[in-house]
């Protein structure tokens, strides 16, 4: 007697035995996968009322299956999705496409419900991959188009109003913090500083100006304080006498105040195109109501800041 599939004769014919050992393993199969085929709707209705009956049962034993095998789990869906890479990834793609809305919805429905434990890993995963993900960002920011791109963007007022406002908050909530870099910055960079002061001093005509009055003024005040005397008025015909009578009261902790100019003095231009001395600006910078006082953080987070309304 032979083999129906390969004409093999059989070793031990038996009753009723038509294949070899190995095409009866073949031919198995595809009858189980015909049977299933035939009885689809049978085998799924079947399955569905054995599910519901021992709902909690199935629930528990695979919950425990997946905490005591997650190993073994993890290492059979890497190998299968490495077999199955393509059919896979067209498989999801066609998925995503066609359940677009449905994803959106359980993706923020898991965002709402695991929202501190979201934001507990994205912080560790962060500080692991801090150096990869500051790399990263660089050789991103560094590319022309995106260069372009963040450059226009900057520019928008809705962008500018938000930097502005994260930059406040930011200085607010880490007030000793910048206080120590800038410490530290200063007493690490001494002499570049001094070098960029002294350079600014003899080659920015504006610059030295500023600087000129503020200092006189500085001493000015320092003497009245001290002495009750005021000083004359120097080249620049500044009248120190009516800014310190517009500056009383002086405040109780002076220490903790600074003179403030309400219009700053970088706003002014006070040399001319010809290089002469602008004495209207000089007049108008150090005129008595250009003068307040204000509280030293106020008057350093306010910076160059300056609203044209002011009429001075």
């Amino acid at each position: 007697m032979k083999c129906l599939k390969c004409n093999i004769p059989l070793d031990n014919p038996r009753y009723n035995t038509k294949y070899c050992k190995d095409c009866r393993k073949i031919v198995d199969k595809i009858q189980k996968k015909e049977s299933k085929l035939r009885n689809k709707t049978k085998i799924s209705d079947y399955g569905k009322k054995r599910y519901n009956k021992y709902k909690d049962k199935f629930k528990t034993y695979s919950l425990n299956y997946g905490i005591n095998n997650r190993e073994i789990i993890n290492k059979k869906a890497r190998e299968h999705y490495h077999l199955n890479k393509d059919k896979m990834g067209k498989f999801l793609k066609l998925y995503r496409t066609n359940n677009k809305d449905k994803i959106k919805i359980r993706n923020q429905a898991y965002r709402n419900k695991n929202r501190e434990k979201l934001k507990q890993m994205n912080k560790e995963n962060y500080l692991q991959n801090k150096y990869t993900y500051y790399i990263k960002s660089k050789e991103y920011r560094s590319r022309p188009e995106v260069k372009a791109r963040i450059k226009s963007q900057s520019k928008l007022p809705h962008i500018k109003a938000y930097k502005k406002l994260s930059n406040r908050n930011y200085r607010l909530k880490n007030k000793e913090v910048i206080k120590i870099t800038n410490q530290k910055y200063r007493k690490e960079n001494k002499l570049k500083l001094n070098a960029y002061f002294k350079y600014r001093f003899h080659f920015d005509e504006n610059y030295r100006i500023k600087f000129l009055i503020k200092n006189r003024f500085k001493f000015i005040l320092r003497k009245y304080i001290l002495t009750g005397n005021i000083l004359d008025s120097d080249k620049y015909n500044l009248d120190y006498k009516a800014i310190i009578e517009h500056l009383k009261p002086f405040p109780k902790d002076i220490s903790k105040y600074h003179i403030d100019h309400i219009r700053p003095l970088c706003s002014f231009i006070f040399i001319k195109k010809d290089g002469t001395t602008d004495l209207e600006e000089v007049k108008e910078a150090f005129s008595p109501k250009n003068h307040q006082w204000l509280l030293a953080e106020d008057n350093l987070s306010k910076g160059g800041k300056y609203e044209n309304s002011i009429s001075l």
